[in-house]
């Protein structure tokens, strides 16, 4: 008997000395600073299709689907390679839940199982704990809230509810995700503004300079890459001038930052697209001009500072061939020193075709389509310079200006402006229903366009649909009101002869129906 008790409590020991260990790893490899998701009981009469711990899990998850998204590199734009900037970032909180969905973090002995001497050590040692429920709302509809509490008291620091809206949830990983942003937001704002500025929507924009204007990230803490984040989504709001402002203050951090130059000028190229004004040139003209002075080897620049002089040139009627002269040298230049750079070859050919040598030019795109078969802007480009070949006489370019344009289109699904030419190059060929597609794809994406609004609307009334096709003639007639001229459309926006007769009526039903 007496040995059996020395037996049994050797074992004891062991258990205990295990179990010290299992408890002491947790603790040890557990950072203070980790942030403890704990889901609660789902309320009674809610059978939302998921449990409580499924709810932890997908919370869990979306807060590190947009931490890995924030991660990863953004690609190069169309237009210029100078984009979004990376935001610094301190160090990151882990986040975990007390549960360990594994069958032998489970398994109990005399009571207690490695699950929970896992959930009493990182318990213990964690700082922030968030608690989240699922309410109900409107009948069997959910929200989700969350509450976050700091050690030592356990006082709530914040609490969220989603939809923020107010609306009731339309299916968990939606509302998952939304909470994880809004936990993101207090815990982990700048990997969020990478979050949103790799989703490159205006409603994503909008809620980075929330982040940055509502003192989420502390204006005293403000790096040089956090001022460049904000004035990209300043940028991608379209409020210019602000957006070079921040990008000044930026550089006023670290005047060595050559592409803020690059971030500068092409601003202000956006600017002279928006609102054709000559300064706005020059303003660009200038920030290159700096980016090259600060680094000789800027590809991008020596590129833009080619375009803006192109812009130039054509503004001024394409009289000074010398600003024509010296853009070819500035685009050769940008190849020279990066030779996969496809919008300084772009600009080569573009500047080839407006200057009359518009076979040579077709040659050219078709030559560098070979070397840049995914560039989206050279397609385009090819697309749209074969239809103006087209509207002069040669029919046998209006398949290749389709195939050019839709390759395009497919390329860069985002491009208003490769949906809207496919949707005139579309009704040319009298494929009605494909013309109104692509039109409604461009209105999707640039609602206020006054060619995509007449475009569409040419294209409902030709279907039969007169009082919508009136409305957004209308609309875009409201916006640039020389579209009552249908020899206007033919030369400012290069419609065809035939689009030009068929929108005759429906001028006239736009003007005179009231």
């Amino acid at each position: 008997m007496k040995k059996l008790l020395v037996k049994a409590g050797a074992g004891t020991v062991l258990l205990c000395a295990v179990a010290a260990l299992i408890f002491g790893y947790y603790y040890w490899v557990t950072p203070s600073e980790t942030v403890v998701v704990v889901p609660g009981p789902l309320p009674q009469g809610l059978s939302p299709g998921f449990t409580s711990d499924q709810l932890g899990d997908y919370l869990l998850a979306s807060i590190e689907d947009i931490r890995i998204i924030a991660e990863s590199r953004r690609p190069p734009g169309s237009l210029s390679s100078v984009g979004i900037q990376v935001a610094s970032a301190t160090k990151r909180p882990a986040y975990t839940s007390l549960r360990v969905a594994l069958p032998v973090f489970d398994q109990k002995v005399r009571g207690v199982s490695a699950g929970t001497l896992r959930q009493w050590a990182v318990s213990l040692k964690a700082s922030h704990f968030i608690w989240l429920d699922a309410t109900v709302a409107n009948g069997s509809n959910f929200r989700l809230q969350g509450v976050l509490r700091d050690r030592p008291k356990f006082a709530i620091r914040r609490s969220w509810r989603v939809p923020v809206a107010g609306d009731t949830c339309l299916g968990l990983e939606t509302c998952a995700g939304e909470l994880a942003e809004e936990i993101l937001a207090v815990l982990e704002p700048r990997p969020l503004v990478l979050f949103y500025l790799q989703k490159d929507q205006d409603s994503a924009f909008r809620k980075i300079v929330d982040l940055y204007e509502s003192g989420r990230i502390p204006r005293g803490n403000l790096t040089r890459d956090d001022f460049f984040a904000w004035a990209d989504a300043l940028r991608g709001t379209k409020e210019y001038d602000r957006a070079i402002n921040k990008y000044k203050e930026g550089l006023d951090k670290d005047k060595t930052f050559c592409s803020g130059y690059d971030a500068i000028g092409f601003t202000n190229l956006l600017r002279y697209q928006a609102e054709m004004r000559p300064e706005q040139l020059n303003a660009a003209e200038k920030a290159f001009r700096q980016a090259i002075d600060c680094n000789r080897d800027d590809a991008v620049a020596y590129c833009d500072l080619g375009n803006v002089l192109v812009r130039k040139w054509m503004a001024g009627k394409k009289l000074d061939d010398q600003l024509i002269k010296k853009a070819i040298d500035l685009n050769q230049q940008a190849l020279k020193i990066d030779p996969q750079r496809a919008e300084a070859a772009v600009n080569i050919g573009y500047v080839q075709y407006m200057s009359g040598q518009h076979q040579q030019a077709l040659d050219y795109f078709r030559e560098i389509g070979e070397r840049f078969p995914t560039h989206a802007a050279l397609f385009l480009n090819f697309g749209y310079l074969s239809y103006r070949e087209y509207l002069d006489g040669r029919s046998e370019l209006l398949q290749p200006a389709i195939d050019g344009t839709r390759r395009a289109r497919d390329l860069d699904p985002k491009s208003w402006v490769a949906a809207n030419n496919l949707g005139a190059l579309y009704f040319e060929t009298d494929k009605l229903a494909d013309a109104i597609k692509s039109w409604d794809e461009a209105h999707r994406l640039n609602p206020n366009e006054p060619d995509v609004l007449a475009g569409l609307a040419l294209g409902l009334f030709k279907s039969g649909q007169r009082n919508e096709a009136v409305e957004h003639y209308r609309e875009a007639i409201r916006r640039e009101g020389k579209l009552v001229d249908p020899e206007y459309l033919r030369q400012t926006h290069f419609w065809s002869k035939k689009a030009a007769q068929d929108v005759v009526p429906l001028i006239q039903a736009a003007t005179s129906e009231r």
